[in-house]
């Protein structure tokens, strides 16, 4: 069971397996890109440095898309590094 009492398995069903999850991470990632671009603002690209850890799926919550707490730590040493460029 995940939150909210979703299980695991209706999520992945929803989503359409395992092997369709990259597929939703890169229409997300497309379309942040695609909004920070229009709108003339600074991205901070986490995805690059999800993929960069190999496998990250211990960085990912049951659902497949969210990030659980060791994600929201990458998550902040990526804006701790972008934080110290600017």
């Amino acid at each position: 069971m995940t939150r909210n009492g979703l299980s695991r398995e209706a999520i992945l069903r929803w989503l359409g397996g395992v092997e369709k999850i990259f597929t939703w991470h890169e229409g997300y990632d497309r379309a942040v890109r695609e909004i920070a671009a229009e709108k003339r603002c600074p991205l901070l690209d986490v995805r690059k440095d999800f993929l960069a850890l190999g496998d990250y799926g211990e960085y990912i919550c049951a659902d497949g898309i969210h990030p659980n707490r060791a994600g929201h730590r990458c998550m902040e040493a990526s804006l701790e590094r972008y934080a110290a460029l600017a």
